[in-house]
């Protein structure tokens, strides 16, 4: 009897530990997936100066492995719609805004994008498409 429970609890444990890993994995693919498409959107949208590529020499933020793979191009055309729809914003606004106000909105855009359910849910549904691979290719 002290044999099964002994063996009840050491697997308890294992599948509790199992579960806890693969949270962490999502969370970490979702928070790289978020961080990239702002770096690319920042990036995107101050036109790839040389400015916004010092900063990102100075700041060590996000993951240090490349864990999205080829999902790198599609955040990056993500930030590329957004960085379109700032400068168009940016054009309409001309002479319908206040003087101080007029111009492009990068960070406020890019960092509302990034808060968004819609970039949540797009970045839950690649992790799924993720693991989905991920599974196949263990087969």
């Amino acid at each position: 009897m002290k044999n099964i429970t002994y063996l009840l609890c050491v697997l308890f444990l294992f599948s509790c530990s199992t579960i806890r890993n693969s949270k962490k994995d999502k969370d970490i693919y979702i928070e790289e997936f978020k961080f990239a498409y702002f770096a690319a959107c920042l990036n995107h949208g101050f036109d790839n100066s040389k400015e916004i590529k010092k900063l990102f020499e100075i700041d060590k933020s996000g993951y240090g492995e490349l864990i999205l793979g080829e999902k790198y191009f599609f955040v990056d055309s993500l930030a590329r719609i957004t960085a379109k729809k700032i400068k168009l914003d940016s054009l309409n606004s001309i002479g319908r805004k206040a003087e101080g106000s007029d111009g492009k909105h990068v960070f406020s855009e890019c960092l509302c994008t990034y808060n968004s359910k819609w970039l949540d849910s797009i970045a839950k549904s690649e992790n799924r498409k993720h693991l989905k691979v991920e599974s196949n290719s263990l087969k």
